[in-house]
């Protein structure tokens, strides 16, 4: 595997959580993966948080293309969405260019995004947050709390 942006479809889990609200957190994590672990680990990792607008934003998908256009060593780690807000999770070589690319992004519905670098001491916190461990998927489908999700060309369980 090569690393890339966005990612493909077939790196990343999809796996959810209950808040301490009660409400559910829906993750989709590819920090499994262990190039995207390694990668994470020896830079810079920041969070982008903005609202989830009623209206269906095309913002993530604009900053993704952003990032791709600027030739940006970037990579998207993780998106978590809850309690009405989406956090994009980076790792990036150099985060004044991740700053650029969210500038450049279209933000036709004028979301207000929050940009926190974390700290290199929290990094394997974060990373270790938001991922799905074989061991906890296992669990998951042993206990009936999970179910393969298709990904085009990847073969079904």
């Amino acid at each position: 595997m090569s690393l890339t942006i966005g990612g493909d479809g077939s790196e990343w889990k999809l796996f959810g959580r209950k808040a301490q609200t009660g409400n559910d957190i829906l993750f989709r994590s590819r920090t499994q993966a262990p190039e995207v672990k390694a990668y994470a680990l020896a830079n810079p990792m920041v969070r982008i948080r903005f609202a989830v607008t009623g209206t269906r934003s095309d913002f993530e998908q604009s900053l993704l293309s952003a990032l791709e256009r600027a030739n940006v060593e970037a990579y998207l780690l993780a998106s978590i969405t809850s309690e009405g807000n989406r956090d994009l999770f980076f790792a990036a070589c150099d985060t004044k260019q991740l700053r650029e690319a969210i500038e450049a992004a279209d933000n036709p519905d004028k979301l207000v995004i929050q940009f926190a670098p974390i700290p290199d001491a929290d990094r394997p916190k974060f990373i270790g947050m938001l991922t799905l461990t074989p061991e906890m998927e296992r669990a998951a489908f042993a206990q009936g709390n999970a179910r393969p999700m298709p990904y085009p060309g990847r073969p079904q369980r």
